[in-house]
């Protein structure tokens, strides 16, 4: 059986009236359009990998993220 999700972050929403978003595809490195997904918690292992991933990338501000209130 072949695994038919990834691993995204929503972005923002693309403004049409299907209500699809901008997704941020971990895997490739690129945005995807998508109407359908599950929001689930971000895991400690996506917010590491964003935080490896601007370090490699020379990102010029730290981006801190919250999760919760």
């Amino acid at each position: 059986m072949k695994s038919r999700t990834k691993g995204g972050i929503a972005c923002l929403p693309v403004g049409n009236e299907d209500g699809t978003w901008w997704v941020y595809n971990l895997a490739t490195d690129m945005l995807i359009r998508r109407d359908k997904f599950t929001v689930l918690p971000m895991p400690d292992v996506v917010v590491n990998y964003l935080d490896n991933m601007a370090q490699e990338k020379g990102a010029a501000m730290e981006l801190k993220v919250k999760i919760g209130e």
